[in-house]
């Protein structure tokens, strides 16, 4: 009789509980929605050299698999410039060949060095989401402002790879340097 009464106070408990955990995996999923629309968006505010134009717009996923779900999503449902958008993840920096943009996960951010030395995938924006990765040449990086997903800006990383920027992104960005 007892447990009869305690059941659905306990089913409540357990819901309460684990009501926090659903929330947390949702901002977790809605936070990588928002770094893959971003990652769109820039390419109508970046220009690439001519020699990069082709039929596929590349990028590449280096480390971080969160991502690359969303990124697979836009791409199968948007175009760039008219070049379909071709989204590839890889475990390393010689995994990577010619790209239009390369977002490195947090999980890899050991690999930025690498990525500095070899350019044998052209110019390429390169796009993290780790704390002072900027000022190690990194073009974009992702930060979190009061609970709000924000970006950084490079503009010598990304100049001194022919990539043009709109000053329309820089006036969108939390810092540029």
């Amino acid at each position: 009789m007892i447990s009869r009464v305690f059941l659905p106070f306990i089913i409540a408990l357990s819901a309460l509980i684990s009501m926090p955990l659903l929330t947390c995996s949702q901002v977790k999923a809605s936070q990588e929605n928002v770094m893959a629309s971003f990652i769109y968006s820039f390419t109508g505010y970046l220009s690439w050299p001519e020699e990069r134009q082709g039929n596929e717009f590349k990028i590449i996923v280096l480390g971080d698999d969160q991502i690359l779900s969303p990124l697979q999503y836009i791409g199968s449902k948007r175009t760039v410039q008219g070049r379909i958008i071709v989204v590839k993840q890889v475990n390393s920096v010689a995994e990577i060949d010619t790209c239009d943009m390369i977002f490195i996960g947090s999980g890899a951010i050991e690999a930025i060095e690498k990525l500095q030395l070899n350019q044998s995938f052209g110019p390429a924006v390169v796009i993290t989401d780790c704390q002072d990765c900027l000022e190690k040449g990194i073009g974009i990086n992702f930060v979190n402002e009061d609970d709000r997903i924000r970006f950084e800006i490079n503009k010598s990383a990304l100049e001194s790879k022919n990539i043009r920027i709109s000053s329309q992104l820089l006036k969108l960005a939390v810092k540029v340097i």
